[in-house]
């Protein structure tokens, strides 16, 4: 899945890093520089310990899509699929994987379509969303304005 950097990689630098947001500031200004971030032996043993991972492709994606709903009547996005063919890959003999699902199929109608041959339906509470105008406020970073603004909307 290509993610870019994730919300949730930062939260877990800033617990690898022993709760130190200046530390975890200066690695990602160290990826936005050089394109790496170091890390000591102590973080890299412990990340091994923590994490085990899997490569999958894109056609391992739609053959998961296609075979679960087929198996199990589920319907799986495709950032979904990733996780639970590599759960499935991954694990030990004995082992049961527990994948939770990360979006809606509706939201990769095209790649859902194309593993399962139809599009995904949306949730009932989402038909026509798409027809319904949408709103958007660009703001300057600065918290006073921030707050203005929720505040305000908030009313």
């Amino acid at each position: 899945m290509d993610i870019q950097v994730a919300s949730n990689f930062e939260r877990y630098l800033y617990y690898l890093f022993d709760e130190d947001p200046a530390r975890v500031r200066r690695g990602f200004a160290d990826f936005a520089k050089n394109g790496r971030m170091a890390f000591t032996e102590a973080e890299m043993a412990r990340v091994r310990e923590e994490f085990i991972s899997c490569s999958v492709t894109e056609e391992e994606t739609l053959a998961t899509i296609a075979d679960f709903r087929e198996k199990t009547g589920y319907l799986l996005d495709p950032h979904t699929a990733v996780g639970v063919h590599a759960a499935l890959q991954c694990i030990g003999k004995g082992e049961t994987p527990v994948c939770l699902a990360t979006a809606h199929p509706a939201k990769f109608g095209e790649a859902v379509e194309k593993a399962t041959g139809f599009a995904p339906p949306y949730p009932e509470a989402l038909v026509g969303i798409e027809k319904l105008p949408t709103r958007c406020a660009i703001l300057d970073a600065d918290e006073a304005a921030i707050r203005a603004f929720i505040e305000e909307k908030a009313l």
